[in-house]
């Protein structure tokens, strides 16, 4: 049997054509007659020969005819094979780039995640026996102080200013531009005056 809508042979039993899903059921066909391509009948039960089966005109299939702009009834428009597999095989190019570009980003230290790992930190423990307790700030190293300059101020000018002071850099937070600085000073009079 073949489909009335595409012409693709389809199983006997069938009731939808497996190529374009067109229904291809037996509605005004004889059950007990099969038709072939080339035109012959045969009768699927046995004949008595008193009785002959009426005359019916033979069925053979006929292709439908489309315009070329008509798309054909079952389908939805004419649809590109390997569409999906294309847009996969994009998708996975795109996220292995992307993943290339951030794994040079953070090799070259300019990515995002990797811009404070090279940022200085450090600091230097006070000495116990010049930390006093003070009545202003309660008990603070005598020789230490720490100083926050603003973000603008770079390094270089904070050493200048630092050492102005007469103190040395004994620790560092660079993200937030903080120093701790030590000075010769050893009593509260003197902590006093550098503030």
């Amino acid at each position: 049997m073949f489909c009335r809508n595409c012409g693709s042979e389809v199983k006997d039993n069938a009731k939808f054509c497996s190529k374009c899903g067109a229904n291809v059921e037996r509605k005004n066909i004889d059950a007990k007659r099969i038709n072939r391509q080339d035109g012959t009948t045969y009768n699927t039960f046995p004949q008595q020969p008193s009785q002959a089966p009426p005359q019916q005109p033979s069925m053979q299939y006929i292709p439908p005819q489309h315009s070329p702009n008509q798309s054909p009834a079952g389908g939805g428009g004419l649809k590109r094979p390997g569409g999906r597999s294309a847009l996969i095989i994009i998708l996975s190019i795109a996220l292995v780039a992307g993943l290339c570009v951030n794994m040079f980003q953070f090799v070259n230290g300019t990515h995002i995640l990797s811009r404070h790992s090279s940022q200085t930190s450090y600091y230097k423990t006070p000495d116990a026996s010049l930390v006093s307790d003070t009545d202003e700030w309660g008990a603070v190293p005598l020789n230490q102080l720490i100083i926050v300059f603003d973000d603008d101020v770079r390094k270089s000018e904070a050493k200048k200013i630092i050492q102005q002071l007469g103190g040395v850099i004994v620790g560092e937070i660079e993200m937030i531009n903080l120093y701790q600085i030590e000075t010769e000073g050893r009593t509260e009079t003197e902590l006093s005056r550098l503030l």
